[in-house]
């Protein structure tokens, strides 16, 4: 077999086909609705952040590319202390506009995402039941999900 790298097109496509696969059954498309119907807002380091709304997601990060070449936390160097946050609010059809902004290192447009710098969040749902994602890995808990930023890793090789 040949593996062949795919295109950033054939990604996004990719992503497109996942977002749209919240029409079919089964335990992505319950996780999906469940994180685009879920009311909820985002306190940000203990204060209030991301308003009451629905949201597409909410994604935090530490590292510029989060792979298939698309790099949303472009900022997430700019502050040792902190990470980067995205409150996407936007629908899927107007995400899956942004992502050609998302593969060259630009932010979504203010219209589609919040983004701040943050050490530390809670994200809160209307429900008290928050779905999230680390990493391709569902989870679910009930009750506030706090992400803070922990200690830095250095990686040695020799």
């Amino acid at each position: 077999e040949t593996f062949t790298v795919p295109s950033t097109t054939t990604e996004m496509g990719w992503l497109v086909a996942s977002i749209d696969s919240r029409s079919a059954a089964g335990r992505g498309k319950k996780f999906l609705d469940a994180l685009y119907r879920n009311f909820g807002h985002v306190e940000i380091d203990g204060h209030s952040g991301f308003p009451e709304r629905a949201y597409l997601g909410i994604a935090a990060g530490t590292i510029d590319q989060m792979g298939l070449n698309f790099r949303p936390f472009y900022r997430c160097n700019q502050r040792d202390d902190a990470f980067q946050v995205l409150g996407i609010h936007a629908r899927p059809f107007q995400f899956c506009r942004q992502l050609p902004r998302v593969a060259r290192a630009k932010p979504m447009t203010e219209s589609c995402s919040y983004d701040v710098l943050a050490p530390r969040i809670r994200v809160h749902a209307k429900d008290g039941h928050v779905a999230y994602m680390v990493d391709g890995d569902l989870h679910e808990t009930h009750g506030p999900l706090e992400i803070s930023m922990g200690p830095r890793v250095r990686i040695l090789t020799h």
